[in-house]
């Protein structure tokens, strides 16, 4: 596995009697099918529930108005409620 090369985790390599056989490389290709199609449910899940909530639909109007806060302070100098009442 990758991960497993990255991490500098050796396994120990198969006999030369299970390298001929073609079922396990089928087996490992399977797994690592198996194993993106899990991921990708759970990424589409939790993106699907983070749309669905109250709060994450108003996130980025309450984050645009925060960047538009923070640019005032900085290039005017004052508070956002004041330059809004002026």
């Amino acid at each position: 596995m990758p991960w497993q090369r990255r991490l500098g985790v050796r396994m120990r390599a198969p006999s030369a009697r299970q390298r001929m056989l073609p079922f396990l490389e089928r087996t490992t290709r399977r797994e690592w099918l198996f194993n993106r199609v899990i991921l990708g449910a759970t990424l589409v899940v939790l993106a699907g529930y983070d749309r669905g909530t109250q709060s994450a639909r108003y996130r980025p109007a309450a984050g645009a108005i925060q960047i538009r806060d923070a640019l005032v302070r900085k290039l005017f100098g004052r508070n956002p409620t004041v330059a809004k009442s002026r």
